[in-house]
C-alpha cells in the first residue's frame, strides 16, 4: 500500500495515476479479505472451549448438499453417501458445517472435465475415533510436490479462477480445534480422498 501511494504521489500522468489507484483498490480488497480470514482463524482458536454436541451427520451432509444442489445439477455430479442412518459426530455445529461445505464443494470444483464427476461422502467408527471422508474422481493433487503446502494459507494447486487458497487452511484449523486431524490421499488424474479423524 505504501509503495503504491508513493507511485501515485510521484506520477504526473493522469492515466498512469488512474491505473495505480485501481491497483490500490485491488490491494485494499485483498488485504480486507486476508484480515477476514485471519479473524476467522483467531475466532476458531478462541472458541476451543465451545461446547460440542452429538450431531446427526446425515442431516448436516444433506443440508450441505441442498446448498450445493445447483452446482451438483449444473455439472452432473453423481453423489453417493455411505453413512449409517444413526451416525453422530461430537462437534461444534458451525465447524462441522464449514468442514463439510469446504470438502464437498472442493470435490465439485476440482472435477475432471474429461469424465463424469463422482463424489462419495462416507463415515465410519473405529475403536478410538470416527472418520468422515469425502472422495472424488477429480483432477487430483501431486502430493509428492504439494503435500507439505496443501493446508497452507493462499495455497492453490489448480488454475481454477474461484480458488482462493483458504478453504483447506480454515478446515485444518477447525478440525484441530475439534481435537482431530485431517489427511489426504490423491493421485493426479484419478482423484482425491480427504479424511477427517475426530477423537473422543
Amino acid at each position: 500500500l505504501s509503495g503504491l501511494l508513493e507511485l501515485i504521489y510521484d506520477e504526473e500522468s493522469p492515466q498512469e495515476r488512474e491505473q495505480y489507484i485501481h491497483l490500490l483498490g485491488e490491494t485494499v480488497d485483498k488485504l480486507e479479505e486476508t484480515i477476514q480470514y485471519l479473524n476467522e482463524v483467531i475466532t476458531i482458536h478462541s472458541n476451543l472451549n465451545a461446547s460440542k454436541s452429538q450431531l446427526p451427520l446425515n442431516k448436516y451432509v444433506d443440508n450441505i448438499l441442498s446448498l450445493l444442489q445447483q452446482d451438483v445439477e449444473r455439472h452432473g455430479v453423481h453423489i453417493e453417501k455411505d453413512i449409517p442412518d444413526d451416525f453422530t459426530v461430537k462437534a461444534i455445529p458451525a465447524y462441522l458445517e464449514s468442514i463439510l461445505l469446504n470438502l464437498i464443494s472442493n470435490a465439485i470444483k476440482y472435477r475432471d472435465p474429461e469424465r463424469s464427476p463422482r463424489v462419495l461422502i462416507f463415515a465410519r467408527c473405529d475403536t478410538h475415533y470416527i472418520v468422515i471422508g469425502v472422495s472424488d474422481n477429480g483432477l487430483g493433487i501431486d502430493l509428492s510436490q504439494y503435500r507439505e503446502h496443501l493446508f497452507g494459507m493462499y495455497k492453490t494447486f489448480h488454475k481454477n479462477p474461484e480458488a482462493r487458497g483458504m478453504g483447506l487452511f480454515i478446515v485444518k484449523n477447525q478440525v484441530e480445534a475439534l481435537g482431530g486431524i485431517i489427511d489426504v490421499s490423491s493421485t493426479p488424474g484419478e482423484g482425491s480422498t480427504f479424511k477427517v479423524y475426530l477423537y473422543d
